[in-house]
């Protein structure tokens, strides 16, 4: 497919991008597209089943509950119906919390835990058309990973906000507000008041709070907002992209504006995203995938391992490797999960590091604590110089019988390009979270009405299906 939409100069990127976005439509997406949209719909509803246990998912689902109207929209943790934004907030903050959502390469963002939350609460509040859902979702992560991409920092993405909240809101109000039938017109305007709904602070890294779970969460919520005010004729700003107060001028100190509109649509961004196996952020993967085929290949034990030299990409390095004494020793799983050394110490000694694997016990176990300790991070330009289209690792391994073995990975699992996983893998991973949550049976009645989205007469089927068998 190509842009209809024809770039003017900078000083039209907002408007732009809304026209292609406006004319999204499930009649022009390919078939690929609209499967891997399923695929991430399926991962994205498992990942936040598993995530309704976790106790910031609880919490939320509980405040949700008491401070919302009974509604049309399904909180996933209760099968309470509530108002739809409040529905958004709980399925959103519960999708982010075991870490295992969706993420990109070209910038480190999550759309699905933004962009699915917010279309089956506004589906199920609007009696949507399924087919308008997998627009509106396509056209969602079109926003948010153009934006994304152009305010993409390669040397410090995250050296002011979680990416994820400040460009979730722009995604989820496109979303919504395609859902809602917005005219092109209120559509930039509901893009304009999402900008000053953008938030997402980084200081949950110095205690391990739960504040980064709810980004998603919140960004589905106001995106909702944003485009019911859109489409009441609240006024925003018609340049919240490229303005002089907008997003690339406020929100980045590293802006390519021309990536807004660069090859639009060819492909769609949902084809670029990938779906996690290892349940931590994702700058920590290649190296812990590199641990693990450390044992697997090289038959290396932990008891082997003398000293650990990783590679960080330059990216990452504020999030996962700095300050590298607290990161050797994380105090809980929130700070674990944001731990190269916790995440290699893992993979080492459990040769696994999915949801079970993060988790306190393992956090306090002496054994991984003393291979943490022995990991050393460093950055190099070799391999910043293919980020972030690539999100490599090195992992430098001296054994105690003074052997020196070293593992390159290129790509973590699930990555794109090349290593993503495939339909009977997602599903696996689905199981794999989820039946202990609803069972095995609701999970498939579930994921059956996704594979089969266009002929659902209603999304809140669903829940349904979910709710039918979560007693047992």
């Amino acid at each position: 497919m190509t842009s209809s939409a024809k770039p003017t100069g900078q000083t039209q990127l907002t408007a732009e991008l809304v026209r292609f976005c406006h004319g999204i439509t499930y009649d022009m997406v390919p078939a690929e597209v609209v499967e891997r949209t399923k695929d991430l719909f399926v991962d994205w509803l498992a990942v936040t089943l598993r995530g309704t246990t976790v106790p910031s998912s609880t919490t939320m689902a509980e405040f949700a509950g008491a401070f919302a109207h009974p509604g049309p929209s399904t909180v996933l943790a209760t099968g309470e119906r509530l108002d739809a934004q409040y529905a958004a907030l709980a399925n959103g903050t519960a999708a982010h919390a075991i870490e295992l959502d969706d993420v990109t390469n070209e910038s480190s963002t999550h759309p699905g835990i933004v962009m699915f939350p917010t279309a089956l609460a506004a589906a199920e509040a609007l009696h949507s058309d399924p087919r308008d859902v997998i627009a509106a979702v396509v056209a969602g992560y079109e926003v948010m990973m153009r934006l994304g991409e152009a305010s993409f920092n390669p040397n410090g993405n995250y050296d002011l906000f979680h990416t994820t909240g400040t460009l979730g809101v722009f995604g989820a109000a496109m979303t919504a507000g395609k859902l809602l039938d917005l005219t092109e017109q209120q559509l930039l305007m509901a893009l304009g008041i999402a900008g000053s709904m953008a938030s997402g602070s980084m200081e949950y890294l110095t205690n391990g709070a739960w504040t980064k779970r709810m980004h998603p969460g919140w960004a589905a919520h106001n995106g909702w907002i944003a485009a019911n005010l859109a489409k009441n004729d609240y006024r925003g700003p018609e340049t919240i992209i490229e303005g002089p107060f907008g997003f690339l001028k406020v929100y980045t100190r590293h802006s390519q504006p021309e990536r807004i509109l660069r090859e639009i649509g060819t492909p769609f961004k949902v084809m670029e995203t990938s779906i996690k196996i290892n349940a931590c952020c994702r700058y920590n993967h290649a190296a812990i995938d590199a641990a693990m085929l450390l044992c697997s290949e090289h038959g290396v034990n932990p008891e082997q391992v003398e000293r650990l030299r990783v590679n960080v990409v330059q990216g990452g390095w504020t999030v996962v490797a700095h300050p590298i004494e607290e990161k050797r020793h994380p105090k809980n799983v929130v700070q674990a999960q944001f731990s190269t050394p916790f995440g290699v110490a893992v993979g080492l000694v459990r040769g696994r590091a999915g949801h079970n694997e993060y988790v306190q016990a393992n956090v306090d176990d002496p054994e991984i604590q003393a291979i943490a300790a022995k990991v050393d991070l460093y950055v190099s330009d070799e391999l910043d110089a293919t980020y972030p289209h690539e999100w490599q690792a090195r992992l430098e391994a001296t054994l105690t019988d003074g052997r020196e073995i070293t593992v390159h990975v290129r790509h973590p699992r699930g990555g794109w390009p090349g290593v993503e996983l495939s339909r009977e893998e997602i599903l696996d991973k689905a199981h794999e979270l989820a039946d202990p949550v609803v069972g095995p049976d609701a999970l498939t009645a579930a994921t059956n009405l996704i594979f089969d989205l266009e002929k659902l007469d209603d999304l809140a089927r669903i829940g349904e299906a979910l709710n039918a068998d979560s007693q047992q």
